[in-house]
Formats: structure tokens, C-alpha cells, sequence
């Protein structure tokens, strides 16, 4: 069964990188966007970061996120009792006070962190927006000419 496994990892690797590659050359191009249409058209917006779907994806987990820690906190802290051994016999302990940590600190962090990452693309966004905008100010406004270096002046030569 290893060798199989083996070869279908080569196999499929070689049509990643087969494909990768056509992509690179026939989709991906700026020039080549007005030629393309449907799903080709979508394939390009997508691998050139056209779409915010990072943005997207970072909303959902999050959401997902805190709903998930919120839930689990509350399961836990109906349902954390814990047996500990006591010399020849045990006891059970609730510990249930930790589903209650995890169900508000969870969401608070989980949400915090959520929104660092968008304010973290924002940012990468404005930082692009504001490189194209100096290097089209650099080009459209051309650096001045250097003064001209002024000789220095002769002392007249006194008239009688």
C-alpha cells in the first residue's frame, strides 16, 4: 500500500505544479484579463488577491471561534467533575469553574484577536494603496534640473 500512496503523491504533485505553472503563464497575467471569462476570470481575481476573502474568512472563524468557546465552556461547566484519588478511596471535585473562565474570556481573546488580524489587513491594504500612489506622484512629477554652478566674478579693474 506504501508504494501506491507513493506514487499517487507523485503523480498528483507533478499535476499541481503542471497546473501551477500553466496558471502562472495563462491566467494570472494582467494582460491576459480581458480574454478571460467565467470561471477562468474568477481563478484570476482569486490568485491576485482581487478578492478580500481573507477578510472573510478571518470574520467567520472568528464568529465560529467564539461560538465554539462559548458552548464548550458552558458544557464544561455543567459537566466538570473530577475524580480525585484520596488514599484508599476518591472524591469528586467540580471543577466547573473553569467552563466559566473559558465561556468569557474565550470569546472576549478569540474576538480581539479577530479583529487585530483585519485591522492587520487593513493596514497591509492602506500601505499598498499608498505605495501606488507615491510611485505615480515619482513618475508624473519629474525631479528638477540642478542649478546652474555660478562662476565666480572677476574683480572689475578700476577706471581712471
Amino acid at each position: 500500500m506504501g508504494i501506491v500512496n507513493l506514487i499517487l503523491m507523485i503523480v498528483f504533485g507533478a499535476a499541481a505544479i503542471t497546473l501551477a505553472i500553466l496558471m502562472a503563464i495563462f491566467v494570472l497575467p494582467e494582460k491576459k484579463r480581458n480574454r478571460l471569462s467565467g470561471f477562468f476570470c474568477m481563478l484570476h481575481d482569486l490568485f491576485n488577491f482581487k478578492l478580500g476573502l481573507a477578510e472573510v474568512i478571518i470574520k467567520v472563524c472568528t464568529i465560529a471561534g467564539c461560538l465554539f468557546t462559548a458552548t464548550f465552556g458552558l458544557i464544561y461547566t455543567f459537566t466538570g467533575f473530577v475524580e480525585v484519588p484520596n488514599g484508599w478511596s476518591s472524591q469528586v471535585v467540580w471543577q466547573g469553574y473553569i467552563g466559566l473562565i473559558m465561556m468569557i474570556a474565550g470569546p472576549v481573546y478569540i474576538y480581539v484577536l479577530g479583529t487585530l488580524l483585519i485591522k492587520f489587513l487593513h493596514m497591509a491594504d492602506n500601505m499598498v494603496e499608498l505605495n501606488k500612489k507615491t510611485a505615480r506622484t515619482a513618475k508624473a512629477e519629474p525631479a528638477p534640473a540642478p542649478a546652474p554652478k555660478a562662476e565666480p566674478k572677476k574683480p572689475a579693474a578700476p577706471q581712471p
